[in-house]
């Protein structure tokens, strides 16, 4: 009698559960989920996996973008970047990172110029293999967005 009371409630137990028989290892298809305390009851808390961050090349009019988990550098016609903090776009393709960006000028640079590298914040979208990028320096975002595409070549005309 005790077999079959073990063996009912182990079946109870699965079919009250819309998992089924599976075993511990295997894959889910489910949202990550964990249990928290709220108050002295638990609840069930969903946790979002951690976004994927972007690499390769990338191109564009008047820009360049070389990443590698999610970081590095940028060139643009008369500037260069770099990407510190990677680019992982959420669900919806957005992003925001930080960075840096340097103006450049045209003619000779002297040996004893230093740069004046200024704080950046870069944001957009990413759909597929195309990205959208603004740039913001010193809180002012420049008024034209870049278009880059995954592999694609870039077309940049450095300063003169």
């Amino acid at each position: 009698m005790r077999v079959m009371t073990l063996i009912f409630s182990a079946l109870l137990c699965l079919t009250c559960s819309d998992r089924g028989i599976q075993s511990p290892t295997a894959p889910t298809t489910r949202p990550v989920q964990s249990d928290a305390v709220d108050g002295g009851r638990r609840r069930a808390v969903a946790r979002t996996r951690a976004a994927t961050a972007l690499s390769g090349k990338w191109g564009g009019e008047h820009i360049s973008l070389e990443l590698q988990d999610g970081v590095g550098p940028l060139e643009l016609d008369c500037a260069h970047g770099k990407i510190t903090q990677a680019i992982a776009p959420a669900s919806d393709g957005s992003f925001a990172v930080t960075g840096t960006f340097t103006r450049e000028h045209g003619g000779p640079v002297s040996t004893t110029e230093e740069e004046n590298v200024r704080p950046a914040r870069y944001s957009g979208t990413v759909s597929g293999d195309t990205m959208t990028l603004a740039i913001a320096v010193d809180g002012q975002e420049f008024p034209d967005k870049f278009t880059l595409t995954k592999g694609q070549s870039p077309r940049l005309t450095k300063c003169l």
